[in-house]
């Protein structure tokens, strides 16, 4: 085995341990946003932010009811693209806030 390999198998283990499981999820779930909202949409990137995921729902602070809009109407493929991702069902809708 080697020592990436080991590690990839003790990080969750010692984040759960921290207590910190959830903030790390909500991290991750921001983060992976960001980086699928890129591939979908690069202009969306500058006019939405993540703020913050809680009960399975990410919440999205955009520019403008256009930019809200238009996000909206492509968030199965974000939800799909997180979920895939961190191969989990973690993320059931984005809300999108003005």
């Amino acid at each position: 085995m080697s020592r990436i390999s080991q590690l990839r198998d003790l990080l969750p283990k010692s984040i759960h341990k921290a207590g910190i499981s959830r903030q790390f999820i909500a991290a991750r779930v921001c983060q992976i946003f960001r980086e699928s909202l890129k591939k979908i949409n690069k202009k969306a990137l500058s006019n939405c932010e993540p703020l913050y995921y809680r009960n399975r729902v990410l919440y999205v602070k955009c520019k403008s009811a256009a930019w809200a809009n238009e996000l909206q109407m492509q968030s199965h493929l974000l939800i799909e693209e997180i979920n895939c991702r961190l191969k989990k069902n973690i993320l059931e809708r984005i809300q999108f806030k003005i």
